[in-house]
């Protein structure tokens, strides 16, 4: 019964220490986006130097994903990320995880020996996670083609990331596909 009793305060106590180790901290009181409503949007620079402007991913479903590489629950996720990922990616689903507190190259070593092929944004400064009213993590963010959100935080963990990208991912509309004209063989 003791064992039960510390492994719950310890949980309790990562929990603080990830709520309060996020810029601003647990006291900060943030502001979640609401569902239905237009997702905050951001221009922020990739890991790999390209500048991403969210507004751009116009007509896909994107998983905006705030995490860390220090934080277990947010490693635990990756595999369901993964998974997801490389199912949907083909039909208009694009991931962008938003690390937070994490130095770069402890991010740039970490994402070299846990693959995760989709976009990476290093969030230093506490930005973006104001802007999402983030204040734990991992803290996900689903927005649909028309950029509202759809889904966020529980409904995006574990299994249910696949439940939901499943079920949003009908309403993308098909990619044009790019035609290049034949020449006439002479």
């Amino acid at each position: 019964m003791r064992q039960i009793q510390f492994a719950w305060l310890a949980l309790a106590g990562i929990a603080v220490l990830i709520a309060n180790s996020l810029p601003g901290g647990a006291q900060n009181e943030r502001k979640s986006p609401t569902l239905g409503e237009a997702a905050p949007l951001f221009s922020a620079t990739t890991l790999d130097g390209k500048k991403l402007d969210l507004q751009k991913l116009r007509g896909k479903l994107v998983l905006v994903d705030f995490w860390a590489t220090w934080c277990p629950p947010c490693r635990a996720e990756i595999p369901h990320l993964r998974e997801v990922y490389e199912k949907y990616r083909k039909q208009g689903f694009e991931i962008v995880s938003i690390s937070v507190n994490d130095p770069e190259a402890q991010l740039k070593q970490f994402l070299k020996t846990q693959p995760m092929n989709w976009i990476h944004i290093r969030d230093h400064e506490g930005k973006l996670a104001e802007k999402y009213g983030v204040v734990s993590i991992p803290a996900p963010f689903l927005i649909d083609h028309t950029g509202k959100l759809v889904a966020m935080n529980l409904d995006l963990r574990g299994p249910r990331l696949m439940q939901q990208i499943a079920q949003h991912i009908k309403n993308v509309p098909p990619r044009e596909e790019v035609t290049i004209p034949m020449r006439n063989a002479e």
